[in-house]
């Protein structure tokens, strides 16, 4: 993977913020791709390509012929694993069964989690064989992705989680059987003693800690939520390679977390005003440069 890289956040189905931060940054569009002059430059996008916004189709589309060009590299999102385990139903006919689960779908079809969902599926009403495509995309997207020079994934590089993975020789849902890659990412409650649900989660969600007893708080989406996400990175040694995420719905001016960690959520999907669609410009420095951000606002 060359070293000049752009970094893309969250998407969520705002193809025309896409688009046009595409454009700022000097990839022109041919043979149904967009790519830069070159091929000096390539995307690494972060994840969370669907859901909450009302152009996912035309998102897919654009990252998955970027991949195929070799354009762009994309990593799996936690929305991304959560429409595979929407669709995917925990069955008795299959090798094994989740007991907690039951014969249900491995993500719970609540109105909450439909919600969620529904613009994306409407997104691609009448066209449903290009739905099961994408379906079979994200399968192959990468869980994390670790060079020399960088580090990135969609929620937490947490290095226990990375290692565990390695141990597994799983980095994607394409290495090895679906079926049973699912159902370990599922597993919960450790059914099995080869449960992956505890890594693959902390990196593509981040890390959770449990209020104390009686506290709650009901997130943007109305959702009454028990626990909070842990600030990870403040941990993260400043002398250590970069590192680069989403999914932390942050907002304001794009600014980095540490001299080394930057976030691109910048919460392009947002209700309110002053979301934004972030880039960083990556050239393979150790010391990052806030002026290398680069952001469209949200329509």
């Amino acid at each position: 993977m060359c070293s000049s890289i752009d970094f893309i956040g969250d998407i969520h189905g705002h193809f025309d913020e896409l688009e046009a931060l595409l454009r700022i940054l000097g990839y022109e569009k041919s043979f149904g791709a967009y790519r830069y002059k070159g091929g000096a430059r390539r995307v690494v996008f972060l994840g969370d390509y669907i859901d909450r916004g009302p152009q996912s189709r035309a998102v897919f589309h654009t990252v998955k012929a970027m991949c195929k060009e070799g354009s762009a590299t994309a990593m799996l999102g936690n929305h991304e694993l959560n429409m595979l385990s929407f669709w995917h139903k925990n069955s008795k006919g299959n090798k094994r069964y989740l007991k907690a689960i039951g014969e249900n779908y491995y993500r719970n079809h609540s109105f909450n989690k439909m919600a969620i969902h529904s613009q994306t599926v409407a997104d691609f009403v009448g066209h449903e064989n290009e739905f099961y495509q994408l379906l079979e995309f994200v399968k192959e997207l990468p869980f994390y992705i670790e060079t020399d020079l960088f580090g990135c994934c969609h929620g937490c590089f947490d290095r226990a989680s990375i290692e565990h993975l390695k141990r597994e020789k799983v980095n994607s849902f394409k290495d090895g059987c679906f079926e049973e890659l699912i159902l370990r990412v599922n597993d919960q409650d450790m059914e099995y003693g080869d449960s992956l649900y505890a890594p693959v989660n902390i990196i593509l969600k981040g890390k959770e800690i449990p209020l104390v007893e009686n506290e709650y708080f009901y997130d943007g989406e109305n959702v009454l939520r028990k626990y909070k996400r842990v600030n990870w990175w403040e941990d993260y040694d400043e002398q250590n390679k970069p590192l680069f995420f989403g999914h932390y719905w942050l907002r304001g001016t794009p600014a980095l977390l540490k001299r080394n960690v930057c976030c691109l959520d910048y919460s392009v999907a947002t209700c309110k005003k002053g979301g934004k669609l972030l880039c960083y410009r990556f050239d393979g420095e150790q010391i990052l440069d806030p002026s290398k951000f680069v952001w469209v606002d949200a329509v």
